[in-house]
Formats: structure tokens, C-alpha cells, sequence
């Protein structure tokens, strides 16, 4: 069995956690510095090179070798070991590598004494090779067990004094997570085998589902004459309307912590929105606040019942973070808890016993989930960004959560460990949005074969367009698209056989589906080169890095491009080939660069972008969302910038496309209604299509054909299902 805990001089080490304890203080390791340190460890007296370092942490991906002397620098900075002078941890040895000072000794897991959180624990650290992906836990098995000797120096001390500084350790605050084997993942895995009950069928649900605490009844939005309500429901088919006014449309609930109340949010006729509470014992309810007209936000009651955590912009701020409603006066504050001001948070949940709090941060479809103390301490991630998050519950014991992912191979519910972030998979492929009771009585989610579609509408002017999918399979979804320069290609992710995969389809023909690569996964929209004869797509390695690989179209075949960045997410050619410009995340930013195809030299353009996609125009310019100014920007081959497209962000990352004369964007501008604009050399968004208020991952525009494609949600396309939850082991 791998150890993890171990002492370090006065320091102690828990690397799979990935924090360091020194001096009553807790320091948050960025999982790159964590597997660094555990290659110092298992090293020995033997100094670590650079190219060690390198081939072990960050495997083949081509990266720079400063990025072992920045983890390197992480580590000594959270182990106090900054003076050059006079190192007590970390030597440097000149053209030989790195090697421990300190002595270094095993702690056993559970048999350390009890000590509580630090009261001023740090907050949590970014990658310092730019790279915060997740610390959860891989499902292989343990490397074997490197040696356990204490040394300083390279002298070996006596096993006594080992055993001693071993005893003396005091217990690290993240190992009073619940231990619990209430709810293996055997055994859910068993009780999921079965066959689903359907609640409501795809027809009459809306989503936002929710339970009472004690399991006995499921709520709910529906459609209903012409709108949606929302309902609750028991298992025997019972059903009594939640709310009471006549118009406008209902959604977004949340059930409070003891069963009595229900809050959910109310858009009026008159174009506002609105949070209202609903007595479940007599029917009563009243106003508690507003929210946003544009998005559904996820309400989540306090412990205490006192307070619904919504989320919201702080003023200055490009991102979302908690807010706290107060139910007695309706004041809006912001909740005090470890936020990361470049990330948005959107939603929010207790742990049974309130003692934690998990957090979905990130946009879909690059969510990822992440757990704090509520009575203090740092951020830690459990579940990465780029797997396709959708939905979570916590397990009524609190030892794990059950999260749902809606994409790719790895698509279904998993059980994920609180303490590790240890992801099992529990099967139910299709299942999205897991809910469970805190009586631990049943799983209520959404089952369907697909999520995201590429839906055809025409530009005509007229709202009631059908969802038209020409390019659907019979499971799975489709997202990103991006059509050749002449229009007559369209390239887009897809995974109608269960794996993520780039697919090209052209009028009149099959759509192609491009082989994989072993060890990648495409992960960003793909980019044709001007003649659309290849495509350079941005994918994701199985250690989470990100990687740039360009397909031939008539050798079929796949070449790897030689950029240095470490998370490429997206990627877009120059109309004359020249120039690959791509976006990496690094140092908790986006940053935009370009390199020369015919040189390699790489240059950086821009910083703080937001996510989604990037484009350009036959001038050479390109076109990319500033996450601080909100706005979709052009930066001009001579390096000026120009603010096109106001008021971009969160909700429009993913919702714009580049034409020849301007730009297509789906946006609500101030006092105008929601749909499709075309903003032209005046920068005034003119309205061509009406369109519903969609969640979008993605859009192409035929002009020519006066043709609209959305990647984007699908109505009605899910089962509102439950199983009965295994009993408490």
C-alpha cells in the first residue's frame, strides 16, 4: 500500500491530500508540486534531476524544464525553506538535481493523535507551473510502497527515533473526514443494477429536481399550458402544484433542511425575476428577493434555514461567488468562504452533517467540484474541470458524494470519496443530476441518452422553429462545432459510441468520425486550416494536460504540434496558415498565444481570457472574450484591441461565432429580448432570429443558407427516474 502521510523535519506531508502542516498552519499543494515531492521521497539519498522529475510528473508532454523549478519553489515555500543560504529541506545540486535535507519518516494513516483545524488556514494555492488540476484520486492501483527510512544527509537513523517522531505527529485537519463504509461503492453499485422507475417521462419534466428530507416526496418543474410550473409529487403518483400565481413561469427550487419550506424562482410577465418562499403545511408563500433574468440560479438552504446561498456578482467583480439571501429581510451579502475571485462559483452544497460545503465551480460543460471546512481551512478540488460534470448529491452519511457525468466513456454516476477525491464508478450510463434524501431512502435523476444536441434552425425571423438534429446518433451528444471557411465543412465533438470524438460531415455525404489518439481525448473546438484540408484540434491527456494535434483529411492521419504550454483548451488557424494562436491555462489564467508554423516561435498576445472559443477575420485579426471587461475583443496584427460585443461572459462563452462581415452572437441585450444578434463595423447588436434563452456550447452560422447551428440543451430529452437506495452497511 502507497503511503502518503509523512513527516518531514517539523513539517508533515499528506500527499494524497496534497496539503503540508508546519507551525499550526495548513498549506495547499498544487498536485504537480505534491508529485514532486513524493519523487523526492521516493528518491532516497539520491539527488533528483530535472529530467527525472520531468518524465515522471509530467510524462511525454512537451513542456519546459522551468516547470520543475517552480514546483520545486512551491515546495519550499510551503515549507518555510525560503533562505537560500541556509536550505533545511530542499537542496539544490548543481547539474545533479534536487534532494531532501530533513529527516523523513512514514505516518500511518488513523493512528496519529487528534488536533484541530487551524484557525487561519491557508488559502488554496494555484499551479505553479500553471496547472490546477484536480487532486482526485485515480481508480488504479497503488505504485508500489517506496522505501521507509528516516535520513538527513543521507544518514540513516535509528528505526527507534523514527517510531517516535511517527508517534509525535499530530493529525492533519483534512483526516476527520467521516470514515464511514455506510455506502461502498459495491454495494450502490448493486442496488443501481436494477432497473429505474420512471417518476415523470420526458414529456412533463423541466429539471430542477429536489427531495424532501425524509424521501416521501420528489418536486419538480414541469411544462404546463403553455409554461412551467413546478410540482411536488409522491412515488405513488400523487401530485399538488407548488405556488400560487397565475403567470409568468416557475423554476429552480430548493427544499429546505427540515421539510416545511420551499423556495423557488418565479420569471413574471413583466420581465423580472423573482425568489419566493412556499409554505408546504398551508400553501403560504411570499417574496424573499429577486434573481437573475438570465440564467436559473441554484438556491441552496443554510443549515439553520435561515438563509438561501444564491449565486451572484460581486460588484467589480467578471465572476460569480455564494451570496447569502436572508429569508427574515430579504439583504443580500456575500458569504465568507475561500473563493477564487477569476473562477465562478454557481453552485452550492451542504454536507449532512453542515460541517462541509461542495461547490460546483466553472461553467458546464468545464465544471469541477470542490469541498471546503466550514468552520475554516482551504478549497480542495475532488473532482477535475474537464470531465463532464452534471450534478451532485452528498451521501447521507457524508463520507462521499454521487456525482453524475454526462459525457464520453466515463459517462453514468460515479461515487467520489470526500477525503481523496477517489472517483468508483456505479454504472447507470445516461443517468445526470443525482438527488438523494437525507434519510438515505432513495436516488432520485435524470436518465436519458443524450444532453447537448446540434440542432438546425433556419433564419427567418420567426421564433417557433423546430429542433431539427441532422447530425445526431442514438445516444450521446454533440458540442463545438466550427465550419470551414467556405461553409461547405462542419467539424464538432461528438460521443454517439461512448468516447469522445472529432467528427466531419459535409452536405451530401456520411459523417466522418476521426480516428482516436491513444492517451488524448479532444476536449476544444476544432480549427480548419483556411483550404479545409486539415484540423487542428485541442485535446486532453489521460495525466490532464492539454496537447494540440492536427488531422490530415486526405492521408488521414494524425500529427502532435510541438507547442510548450502545458492546458491547451482552445485553438483557431490564420486565414493564410501561418499562424496557430491557442489558449493555455496557466497561473489561474487564460492566456492567448501565437506561434509561427513555419518558425515555432511562440509569442503571448493576451491574459485573462475567458473560456470558450476563439476566431478571427480575413484581416489577420482575432477575436477572444476578456473575462475582466466582459467583452468579446479583436486584437489587430499590430497588436491594438478593439471592444466588439459587450456584456460576454459566463453565459455567452460558448455563444458566438465569427462571419465574414461581422459577428453572430446569442445574447439579451439591455432591454431587448433574447436570440440571435448580428453586431456589424457599428458594434450595434441587430436581432436576426429569436431563439429561447438556451444553455449553449457552441454555434455555426450558414449565411449563405441563412442557417443557424446551436450545440445546445435538449428540451424534454430526459426521465425524471429514482431507485431505492442501499441500506446503511
Amino acid at each position: 500500500m502507497q503511503t502518503d502521510i509523512w513527516q518531514l523535519g517539523d513539517a508533515v506531508a499528506d500527499l494524497g491530500t496534497q496539503r503540508i502542516r508546519r507551525d499550526g498552519k495548513e498549506h495547499r499543494l498544487t498536485p504537480r508540486a505534491a508529485a514532486v515531492l513524493r519523487a523526492l521521497i521516493e528518491t532516497g539519498d539520491r539527488p533528483l534531476s530535472r529530467d527525472a522529475a520531468l518524465d515522471r510528473v509530467w510524462g511525454h508532454v512537451a513542456t519546459g524544464d522551468e516547470v520543475v523549478g517552480k514546483a520545486i519553489n512551491e515546495l519550499r515555500q510551503a515549507l518555510g525553506d525560503t533562505d537560500a543560504a541556509q536550505r533545511r529541506y530542499i537542496e539544490t545540486i548543481p547539474k545533479l538535481g534536487y534532494r531532501l535535507l530533513c529527516p523523513v519518516a512514514p505516518v500511518a494513516r488513523g493512528t496519529d493523535p487528534a488536533s484541530q483545524p487551524p484557525a487561519d488556514a491557508a488559502a488554496p494555492a494555484r499551479g505553479a507551473d500553471g496547472d490546477d488540476d484536480t487532486a482526485a484520486a485515480a481508480t488504479t492501483a497503488a505504485d508500489p510502497a517506496p522505501p521507509q527510512r528516516l535520513r538527513r544527509s543521507g544518514i540513516a537513523l535509528p528505526v527507534g527515533l523514527a517510531i517516535a517522531i511517527a508517534i509525535a505527529v499530530i493529525v492533519l485537519p483534512w483526516q476527520r473526514e467521516p470514515k464511514s463504509d455506510a455506502y461502498p461503492a459495491a454495494s450502490l453499485r448493486a442496488a443501481f443494477s436494477r432497473s429505474p422507475q420512471i417518476l415523470t417521462p420526458a414529456a412533463d419534466y423541466m429539471g430542477y429536481a429536489d427531495l424532501l428530507p425524509d424521501g416521501s416526496r420528489a418536486l419538480f418543474a414541469a411544462p404546463v399550458d403553455g409554461t412551467v410550473r413546478v410540482f411536488a409529487r409522491t412515488f405513488d403518483g400523487a401530485q399538488t402544484r407548488i405556488g400560487s400565481l397565475t403567470g409568468g413561469a416557475d423554476f429552480a427550487l430548493a427544499v429546505s433542511h427540515d421539510g416545511t419550506r420551499v423556495a423557488y424562482q418565479h420569471f413574471g410577465d413583466d420581465g423580472a425575476c423573482r425568489i419566493r418562499l412556499h409554505a408546504l403545511a398551508d400553501g403560504t408563500e411570499r417574496e424573499i428577493g429577486n434573481c437573475s433574468t438570465r440564467f436559473a440560479e441554484w438556491l441552496e438552504f443554510s443549515p439553520d434555514d435561515a438563509f438561501l446561498l444564491v449565486p451572484r456578482m460581486r460588484p467589480g467583480d467578471a465572476h460569480m461567488s455564494l451570496h447569502r439571501l436572508d429569508l427574515a429581510d430579504g439583504g443580500v451579502t456575500p458569504f465568507d468562504y475561500p473563493r477564487d475571485a477569476a473562477a465562478d462559483d454557481v453552485q452550492a452544497r451542504w454536507s449532512p452533517d453542515a460541517r462541509r460545503l461542495a461547490i460546483r465551480r466553472g461553467p458546464q460543460p468545464n465544471s469541477g467540484l470542490w469541498i471546503f471546512d466550514a468552520a475554516g481551512g482551504s478549497m480542495r478540488q475532488v473532482v477535475p474541470d474537464d470531465i463532464g460534470l452534471d450534478g451532485y448529491a452528498w451521501l447521507p452519511d457524508g463520507s462521499g458524494l454521487v456525482i453524475g457525468v454526462h459525457r464520453g466513456i466515463d459517462a453514468g454516476l460515479w461515487r467520489v470519496d470526500a477525503a481523496t477525491g477517489r472517483r468508483e464508478p456505479l454504472g447507470l450510463r445516461g443517468a445526470t443530476d443525482p438527488v438523494i434524501d437525507r434519510a438515505g431512502s432513495r436516488l432520485l435523476f435524470c436518465l436519458g441518452t443524450r444532453r447537448v444536441g446540434l440542432v438546425r434552425q433556419a433564419i427567418d425571423g420567426s421564433a417557433d422553429a423546430t429542433l431539427e438534429q441532422p447530425h445526431r446518433g442514438e445516444r450521446g451528444d454533440e458540442w463545438f462545432p466550427r465550419l470551414s471557411a467556405d461553409g461547405t465543412a462542419l467539424a464538432f465533438l461528438a460521443d454517439h459510441d461512448g468516447r469522445v470524438a472529432v467528427r466531419v460531415a459535409r452536405e451530401g455525404q456520411a459523417t466522418r468520425r476521426l480516428p482516436d489518439v491513444a492517451g488524448f481525448v479532444p476536449q476544444g473546438t476544432p480549427a480548419f486550416s483556411a483550404e479545409g484540408t486539415s484540423l487542428v484540434v485541442p485535446m486532453r491527456a489521460d495525466d490532464g494536460g492539454g496537447v494540440l494535434f492536427e488531422f490530415d483529411l486526405a492521408r488521414g492521419a494524425w500529427t502532435r504540434l510541438g507547442v510548450t504550454a502545458r492546458r491547451i483548451e482552445q485553438a483557431w488557424l490564420s486565414p493564410d496558415d501561418k499562424w496557430l494562436y491557442y489558449v493555455a491555462f496557466a497561473d489561474a489564467e487564460r492566456t492567448l498565444w501565437r506561434r509561427s508554423r513555419e518558425t515555432g516561435v511562440e509569442q503571448s498576445l493576451a491574459r485573462g481570457l475567458e473560456r470558450g472559443p476563439i476566431g478571427g477575420d480575413a484581416d489577420g485579426g482575432v477575436y477572444y472574450i476578456d473575462a475582466g471587461r466582459q467583452a468579446l475583443m479583436r486584437r489587430a496584427p499590430d497588436g491594438t484591441t478593439q471592444r466588439r460585443v459587450d456584456d460576454m461572459g459566463y453565459w455567452t462563452a460558448y455563444a458566438w461565432t465569427r462571419a465574414d462581415d461581422g459577428i453572430y452572437v446569442l445574447m439579451e441585450p439591455a432591454g431587448k429580448n433574447f436570440g440571435l444578434y448580428f453586431v456589424g463595423a457599428d458594434a450595434a447588436p441587430v436581432l436576426v432570429e429569436p431563439t429561447d434563452g438556451v444553455a449553449t456550447l457552441g454555434l455555426a452560422v450558414r449565411r449563405e443558407a441563412r442557417e443557424l447551428l446551436i450545440a445546445r440543451t435538449l428540451p424534454r430529452a430526459h426521465d425524471l427516474a429514482w431507485l431505492p437506495l442501499p441500506a446503511r452497511r
